[in-house]
């Protein structure tokens, strides 16, 4: 049986959405094979310096370009060497969550990574690039694309994210693979039949996500559909949202728990449909999770999100940048088309119980590295 360190910044056994799911289920995965044993290296977060977030957030202030403190390359450092304290260097392989956290390990074994992005892709998404310095950027970008290009196997969450790493890095991608993902609730055996008519948005950030948005949009298709609601999960949405009759707030649910993961379900379960024109995004799992139970999604033609949704047959795609005006005619469209909408729950459920799955994502990732490692015998 081969030795494996399986390396993450994360916990594996708490996770509630997005990159903490998928660290949870990828390392499942290669624990379930049986194929390996594992050496497991977690919780690699060291605090960030109070002092190079000082300096960075007074040149900003200042009009000056701050740094990325976050992977300040000390703070890099101190990650390499808390992870070589923990590493098995009987090993015969590494497996990393993720790519930038690592820049600085010297490899001396071969290895291989599962992400949703690359630094680069990221920074793109969910910052403002032009407010930190240039040369730092370029310094982990550099790191980071040598990193991945030595690298036996990139697994990628979607098409759209290894292309961009190609483009961005300047990289053939020779050694880049799609893996997937899947949802972190258990695949119902029918589509669910016995939903209700409420719209749905989950988000964290109401505002990057895109909540005014769906809240503008539900307040001009309710007028004429006064039998709908629109539920908010995540974060909370402003009280001139609320003051809607028809609009509610669920709060936050924590899938640790399972009292919470079991009412969130039920939401997922019976919701109409979910609607995330989202300007900050990779792969959304809510868009999986959902679709486990036959809800469409109506989302945006941007990120992965297309790869997962095909417009009129899984789901409703709307232009990028999203407004109001195109969402709420798509809402419109499957409130008064019944027959669309009953088409596209069923094909909702049949494809992402085929097509999204951890399981899957696990065995393609097993089968590259079973090849590898075999040719290494």
């Amino acid at each position: 049986m081969r030795r494996i360190n399986y390396i993450t910044n994360l916990d594996v056994n708490k996770y509630s959405g997005g990159w903490s799911a998928m660290n949870h289920h990828v390392y499942e995965q290669l624990e379930n094979t049986g194929n390996y044993s594992i050496n497991l290296v977690q919780n690699i977060n060291p605090p960030v310096s109070l002092y190079r977030k000082l300096v960075s957030k007074t040149k900003r202030i200042l009009g000056l370009k701050g740094e990325f403190y976050f992977y300040s390359i000390s703070r890099l450092n101190k990650i390499k060497r808390e992870v070589e304290m923990k590493l098995d260097n009987s090993a015969d392989f590494d497996f990393y969550h993720g790519v930038t956290p690592w820049i600085m390990m010297e490899q001396v074994r071969p290895y291989a990574l599962y992400l949703d992005a690359s630094f680069s892709t990221y920074i793109d998404v969910y910052h403002k690039k032009d407010i930190f310095s240039v040369k730092h950027l370029r310094d982990i970008i550099h790191r980071e694309a040598m990193f991945l290009k030595n690298a036996v196997r990139v697994f990628f969450s979607s098409s759209w994210s290894l292309e961009q790493t190609k483009k961005m890095y300047d990289l053939t991608g020779e050694n880049f693979s799609v893996a997937g993902l899947g949802g972190s609730i258990p695949i119902p055996d029918n589509c669910n039949t016995n939903y209700k008519k409420y719209f749905l948005f989950v988000g964290l950030d109401f505002t990057g996500k895109g909540g005014m948005l769906v809240a503008e949009a539900f307040n001009s298709i309710s007028k004429k559909h006064k039998d709908f609601n629109l539920y908010f999960v995540g974060g909370k949405p402003p009280e001139t949202v609320l003051k809607n009759p028809l609009v509610k707030y669920l709060g936050y649910f924590n899938k640790s728990d399972h009292n919470q993961f079991m009412a969130l379900r039920k939401i997922f379960e019976e919701a109409y449909a979910l609607v995330l024109p989202t300007n900050k995004d990779i792969t959304p799992l809510v868009i999986v999770e959902a679709g486990y139970f036959g809800c469409p999604s109506i989302a945006v033609h941007n990120f992965g999100i297309p790869e997962m949704i095909e417009g009129g047959e899984t789901g409703m795609l709307v232009a990028s940048p999203p407004d109001s005006d195109s969402l709420a005619k798509a809402m419109e469209k499957i409130c008064s088309d019944t027959f669309l909408y009953e088409k596209l729950r069923l094909q909702t459920h049949t494809h992402f119980c085929s097509n999204y799955t951890w399981e899957r994502t696990g065995r393609k990732i097993n089968e590259i590295l079973q090849s590898y490692l075999v040719k290494e015998e």
